[in-house]
């Protein structure tokens, strides 16, 4: 996807969405609940409920640099895995 030709709204939602989603893993083991199918469920109800949240203004993420970064990169390290 190009961000650069996404208006100002789409461009807050797919950041919302990046957002919301990264932090859906900052307590859970990417790998371990890629391998659980329970655990993914359950992170995709969240998210998804946390997204329509935050797409509404009742929700903010919470922004804790170091937390984001080390989720960040262990969702990455579980992209190349698979």
């Amino acid at each position: 996807m190009c961000y650069n030709k996404l208006s100002g709204d789409e461009l807050e939602k797919v950041l919302w969405f990046a957002g919301t989603w990264i932090e859906s893993f900052y307590y859970v083991d990417p790998t371990s609940c890629a391998k659980d199918l329970d655990c993914v469920s359950r992170v995709l109800e969240m998210h998804g409920e946390v997204f329509k949240l935050a797409l509404k203004g009742e929700y903010s993420i919470e922004v804790d640099e170091e937390l984001f970064r080390d989720t960040v990169k262990k969702l990455v390290q579980l992209m190349r895995v698979n």
